[in-house]
C-alpha cells in the first residue's frame, strides 16, 4: 500500500518514487544526510515524487549548504512532498505540511543509546499517517517511539511496541 525509501542509492530512489506514486501509492523517503549532501537539485527527482520526507537536523544543514535558495524546510513543499519531517533529536521534531508548522516536543526519557531512533520514528510516523492520522498527531506518535527506542540498547531491540508508545502517551 505504501513505500519506504531509506538507505538506498539515489537512482534507485528516484526510480521506485517515481514508479510507485504512478500507481497512486504514497512514498515516504528518509533523506539521509549523506544524500542530502548532493543538493536539491540532484534529489529533484525523488522530491517530486514522494509524499513525506524525513531528515535530521543535520542532514537539513547539509541540504541548505548544498542548495541555493533554501531557507526553511517548507520550501521543499514547493517540489512535491506533502509533508516534510525534521528531526531535532531530544527536542523532538518540526512538521511542515501546506497549512502550517509544528513543533512537537519529545518526551522525556532516560536515554542510553540512540541507535535505531530514527528508524523508530519513520516507521512510526509512516504507520500513522497510512492509518489517516494528521500529521501532528503522526509527529507525537513518531517522537514517543523515538524517545522510548533510546531506552534500550541497540536497533532491533530497543524498537518500541504500540503498546509501549500508547502508555507513554498516555502518562504524558
Amino acid at each position: 500500500s505504501a513505500i519506504y525509501l531509506g538507505e538506498v542509492f539515489l537512482e534507485l530512489a528516484e526510480f521506485i518514487a517515481g514508479y510507485t506514486k504512478s500507481r497512486g501509492k504514497p512514498v515516504f523517503y528518509r533523506l539521509l544526510t549523506p544524500f542530502a549532501k548532493l543538493g536539491v537539485e540532484r534529489l529533484l527527482g525523488v522530491l517530486r515524487s514522494v509524499k513525506v520526507v524525513y531528515m535530521n537536523e543535520e542532514g537539513w544543514g547539509k541540504l541548505c549548504e548544498t542548495s541555493s535558495g533554501l531557507s526553511d524546510p517548507a520550501n521543499l513543499l514547493q517540489l512535491g512532498p506533502d509533508i516534510v519531517v525534521v528531526t531535532r533529536n531530544m527536542q523532538g521534531c518540526s512538521v511542515y505540511t501546506k497549512q502550517k508548522a509544528t513543533e512537537v516536543k519529545a518526551p522525556v526519557v532516560k536515554a542510553v543509546d540512540s541507535t535505531g531512533a530514527g528508524d523508530a520514528f519513520a516507521a512510526a510516523f509512516t504507520k500513522k499517517i497510512l492509518e489517516g492520522e494528521p500529521a501532528e498527531e503522526a509527529a507525537r506518535y513518531a517522537s514517543t517511539a523515538a524517545a522510548l527506542s533510546t531506552m534500550k540498547i541497540g536497533a532491533w531491540a530497543s524498537m518500541p511496541t504500540s503498546e509501549e508508545i500508547s502508555r507513554l502517551m498516555g502518562s504524558r
